[in-house]
């Protein structure tokens, strides 16, 4: 069984007892600036099974994904470096397997 998802304006709706499957996803993880942690889970995601498709935004972005990311996903042979920040508005309406929210402390 599938478990379907779809982003809507100012909130997220995700059934509530779904079996996810781990192949042929896609996932969206959201933050605030998506410059830093939700892009780092998309470079570890995307390099654990590339069948599915991974995409990570922000409600307010930043200018550029912070250096020290990209540093430190360098130490353990991940490339994020053509990643971008992106306004979660670009994923209104698409339909994900898997939403995960990211917060800081």
């Amino acid at each position: 069984m599938k478990c379907l998802g779809r982003l809507k304006k100012g909130m997220v709706i995700l059934p509530y007892n779904c079996n996810l499957q781990t192949t042929d996803m896609r996932i969206l993880i959201l933050c605030t600036g998506n410059s830093c942690r939700s892009q780092m889970a998309e470079g570890f995601l995307k390099s654990f099974d590339k069948s599915g498709e991974v995409f990570s935004a922000g409600t307010n972005p930043s200018s550029q994904v912070h250096p020290k990311a990209i540093e430190v996903m360098r130490e353990v042979n991940i490339d994020i470096s053509s990643g971008f920040p992106k306004k979660v508005d670009r994923f209104i309406n698409s339909d994900f397997d898997y939403m995960e929210k990211i917060r800081g402390n």
